[in-house]
């Protein structure tokens, strides 16, 4: 294996054409034949040497086992590694414009920002960018019909507007947001992003698919709703969330797919869904009936305790079951959310029994799905119990119903309703 290292020594005034700054080129040469390489500044004939610091290490070898190291800030040099099909290069800098063009294979590894046109009309290979990933990601020059065909490209960090431009192969992941136009034209290949998205998404899309995590601010009348999906597919991998699956550019009579986080997107609401208020604590609207019973247990029939610095209000364990306690139980479990009301009934032969009736008086499913529901098993040490109410909504125990309910508690205090027969230890409360 051969290392190269490039050290710019001196930055230009004007824009450098570096397209010779390839694995290609550089493997197998000495320092002064590298240094020799032909460039242009401006318009003007330079060379490698005039900008950079050679050095090289190991014994001569092929691209494919070349690694080329390129220090410095490189947002005035056009076209590194433009064509590039085999060996690594790592640019420990920002990138200029053209970065990667037309690459076929190997990788190329940006520690910092690029300009416009990274990765334009990439046919294979790999392109990670550890900053700002510019316009026109993955784009081809104005008047071409064909994008990206192949390879990969990953941004860990934000792109800007027109990223997979005519797209027709291969996949695009940014970690952040994308601009305006995102897969514009697109026939083929994926896009995925963690973030928002600007407006015109997809517009004149024909084919290939696209993923969006976070907010899209517009979306356009030409993609008709698909289906509501569990999860979705990038790269091989199952991401399970819930999306909003569209389809279009109809204009085009395309049959590309917008995969829109729904949580992120309820303003879209094409199911007709009644969401939660995000703004609403279960907690925060519960702990003020538990204040009430700690100051007055003896009126619900309670008893209450301190365990590892957490208030705990015995409705059964050390004292004796009542109604009071029962009715207290059903709000705390239903967050608060619901009327209460206690009366014997007769029930035939001479038996009257003391009935509880319930009114949910806010969202039912948030009472009931997201507070009331006893799926979490807590077992601490020996000590086994169920718990419901309202901390679930803090803990997203079990995380799938919230996600259904695209709700996530914003409080700060938590109400645990614990079923057990004996009170929980403080490695438990803990």
């Amino acid at each position: 294996m051969a290392k190269i290292v490039l050290k710019l020594k001196r930055e230009p005034k004007v824009p450098i054409f570096a397209e010779q700054l390839t694995i290609e080129n550089l493997a197998g040469k000495k320092p002064e034949e590298i240094g020799k390489i032909p460039l242009l500044e401006g318009s003007s004939p330079t060379a490698v040497e005039e900008f950079f610091e050679v050095e090289a290490s190991g014994s001569p070898s092929t691209p494919e086992e070349t690694e080329v190291e390129i220090q410095g800030d490189l947002s005035r040099f056009r076209y590194v590694g433009r064509g590039m099909k085999a060996g690594k290069l790592t640019i420990n800098g920002g990138g200029g414009f053209y970065v990667g063009e037309e690459m076929a294979g190997g990788s190329i590894t940006v520690k910092g920002p690029v300009l416009g046109w990274a990765g334009s009309a990439m046919k294979g290979g790999l392109l990670e960018i550890f900053g700002y990933g510019g316009d026109y990601l993955a784009a081809p020059y104005r008047g071409e019909t064909v994008g990206m065909t192949g390879g990969t490209i990953i941004v860990h960090g934000d792109a800007g507007r027109n990223v997979g431009l005519k797209m027709a192969g291969g996949s695009i992941k940014i970690e952040g947001s994308a601009g305006e136009f995102l897969g514009h034209g697109m026939s083929g290949g994926e896009i995925y992003v963690g973030g928002s998205c600007g407006p015109r998404l997809g517009a004149e899309m024909k084919g290939g698919r696209i993923v969006v995590m976070g907010k899209v601010e517009e979306l356009l009348p030409t993609f008709t709703y698909s289906e509501l999906r569990e999860k979705a597919k990038f790269a091989g991998e199952k991401l399970k969330f819930t999306f909003y699956v569209y389809t279009g550019d109809v204009l085009e009579q395309g049959s590309g797919k917008l995969f829109l986080a729904r949580c992120v997107n309820k303003h879209l609401n094409p199911e007709g869904e009644i969401f939660p208020d995000p703004s609403v604590s279960l907690n925060l609207q519960t702990v003020p009936l538990l204040e009430e019973a700690a100051g007055n247990p003896e009126a619900y029939g309670a008893k209450l305790h301190k365990i590892g610095g957490a208030t705990v209000l015995d409705l059964g364990v050390e004292v004796k079951p009542s109604g009071k306690a029962g009715e207290l139980a059903t709000k705390i479990c239903l967050a608060n959310m619901v009327e209460v009301s206690v009366e014997e009934k007769e029930l035939g032969g001479g038996l009257k029994l003391p009935v509880l009736t319930e009114k949910i008086t806010g969202h039912p499913a948030l009472a009931t799905l997201g507070s009331q529901f006893a799926g979490w098993a807590i077992n601490v040490e020996g000590y086994f119990a169920m718990g419901s109410g309202p901390a679930r909504a803090l803990s997203l125990q079990p995380k799938k119903i919230y996600e259904k309910l695209c709700y996530r508690d914003p409080g700060d205090k938590a109400v645990l309703f614990v079923e057990a027969d004996r009170l929980p230890t403080e490695e438990a409360v803990k």
